[in-house]
């Protein structure tokens, strides 16, 4: 991931739990701390996990997001956002797309208790930010592919670069052999 992603992802972990803090009354506190910190171990083990650990670490992630929403209101469904802008990142397109539904049930079932219009507001919140994911992975390979083609360019302009200074090597080596000699041409008709 980009730093900017990362950026991004931190961001939707920790502004939520610091506007929640604010916003919500909990009963203990540190409960609400020690999940946190949870989540925010359980996200940097998944970034530095491997490919198999990591869908294991983003299933987790995952359910324990749906969780804290569960536990700790609907402005835990951002935390959930920093989950899917991982697990679409990591893991293939089949696993991801399986996660995302996965996740959005989750969510879905989390948030049953809530108000219709919270669980609209979620929904709609959640698949938005999902579509927005989905924009910038394509301008990211896109980014990528432009760059590749940009490398493969660059390689084909040297390699005709090195070609049209051997043919004018190859040209001077000519026009200055013939210089000293006399060719068909210059000769005088034969009488």
């Amino acid at each position: 991931m980009t730093r900017e992603l990362i950026l991004l992802r931190y961001g939707l972990l920790i502004i939520p739990a610091i506007l929640s803090i604010q916003v919500y009354e909990f009963a203990d506190y540190d409960w609400f701390t020690l999940h946190f910190m949870l989540l925010m171990l359980l996200v940097t083990l998944g970034a530095r996990a491997s490919r198999s650990l990591a869908a294991l670490t983003g299933g987790m992630e995952l359910a324990l997001t749906a969780w804290l929403c569960y536990e700790y209101g609907p402005l835990m469904v951002f935390p959930a956002l920093s989950a899917v802008i991982s697990y679409t990142r990591r893991q293939p397109k089949n696993t991801a797309l399986t996660f995302f539904c996965i996740h959005l049930a989750l969510l879905n079932a989390a948030l049953l208790h809530a108000a219709p219009a919270v669980l609209v507001f979620t929904n709609l919140t959640f698949l938005l930010c999902a579509g927005l994911n989905l924009l910038l992975l394509r301008a990211g390979r896109g980014r990528a592919d432009t760059l590749f083609l940009y490398d493969e360019l660059r390689k084909k302009h040297f390699e005709l670069e090195e070609a049209r200074a051997r043919l004018l090597q190859f040209t001077t080596q000519i026009e200055g052999g013939c210089a000293g000699r006399r060719t068909c041409a210059d000769r005088p008709p034969a009488a």
